[in-house]
């Protein structure tokens, strides 16, 4: 189950905000990360966030990676996010998909706007998106969220959004949550 640490971690993004310009009915991939146990595809106008900037922003270990796209937004700078949690009993990624649905929806101001299955390397998982206001003083977000697992570790990719948002942006966020793999061969496109 998901712990009240990675929980906190996720309020930490919860101020930052995803954007993508043009309106392409597709998203490509300009780079594909990968460390050796996790891939996400990575649009144009995206940057990695280095693990050197995240520890002394003190952001702790639980995250894997952030990426952040090169425009501001309202002044705060868009954000991907995926963290990780060493699991202490097993579960398959369906499981522990359902039970991080369930982890979130103790956030303040949550509200469920949609739950869809899809294959994460063959593997079911949802894709949830939901309303929620983790930090009080600042205005709600939408998020787009996903978890699976991997060699005993459940790994949530997040993306953060502006309650009202447009096509392209939520594109460009879907792409990256869907393009989620712990095979080194990952998607290129995603439409």
């Amino acid at each position: 189950m998901k712990s009240t640490r990675s929980t906190l971690v996720f309020a930490l993004f919860s101020s930052v905000l995803l954007f993508a310009c043009g309106a392409s009915e597709s998203v490509s991939c300009q780079k594909q990360y990968w460390d050796g146990l996790v891939g996400v595809c990575v649009p144009a106008g995206w940057n990695e966030v280095s693990t050197e900037q995240l520890r002394e922003r003190g952001i702790p270990q639980e995250v894997v990676v952030v990426f952040q796209s090169e425009q501001l937004v309202s002044g705060n700078i868009p954000t991907v996010l995926v963290t990780k949690e060493i699991l202490t009993r097993d579960f398959d990624a369906s499981t522990y998909s359902e039970s991080n649905v369930v982890s979130v929806a103790s956030l303040p101001a949550f509200e469920q706007v949609d739950k869809q299955e899809l294959k994460i390397d063959g593997k079911k998982v949802h894709l949830h998106t939901f309303i929620a206001q983790p930090v009080t003083e600042e205005p709600k977000k939408r998020f787009y969220q996903l978890s699976s697992v991997s060699r005993g570790v459940g790994y949530t990719i997040t993306a953060v959004l502006p309650v009202s948002t447009d096509k392209a942006v939520e594109r460009q966020a879907l792409t990256m949550l869907r393009s989620l793999t712990f095979e080194q061969s990952i998607k290129k496109e995603e439409k």
